[in-house]
């Protein structure tokens, strides 16, 4: 039997952190299944986690799959928040690591995450970090 590649544990371990973050399961099947990717954004308190295709968007199709090459991770979901620093788009992911992903569970258990935050106002200041997140509405939405 052949072992399976980095991309196809990395998948399976994203898929898996999808259904712990309880995204509607419309989301991890198309994941699963075309490896489309959405996004959540709160656009105020009542309409939060609302989900977007990434590919709508080319702006951020374009920063997902550079972060993808150039960190050999994949993406799964992300979030865009409307912040009073700008806007910020966070690329929830599964590193190339498989010794980190341990670690990762026990944050995301605490409802917080590992992400690399792209400014899309100030790309500059783009950085990883840790933020939290919570479901809502079959998405997600960043708390800090």
């Amino acid at each position: 039997m052949e072992e399976k590649t980095l991309l196809e544990l990395q998948k399976e371990e994203a898929l898996e952190r999808m259904r712990a973050f309880k995204l509607l399961p419309k989301v991890i099947k198309d994941f699963d299944k075309i490896g489309l990717v959405y996004y959540s954004e709160r656009l105020n308190k009542q309409f939060d986690g609302i989900l977007s295709w990434i590919t709508n968007n080319p702006e951020f199709r374009k920063i997902i799959s550079d972060f993808q090459i150039k960190h050999n991770a994949l993406v799964y979901h992300a979030i865009l928040t409307h912040t009073e620093l700008g806007d910020m788009l966070s690329l929830l992911y599964v590193c190339e690591t498989k010794e980190e992903w341990d670690m990762d569970w026990e944050d995301l258990r605490k409802g917080i995450q590992v992400a690399y935050v792209a400014n899309l106002s100030n790309p500059d200041f783009s950085e990883f970090g840790s933020i939290g997140v919570k479901p809502v509405n079959g998405g997600l939405s960043r708390t800090y």
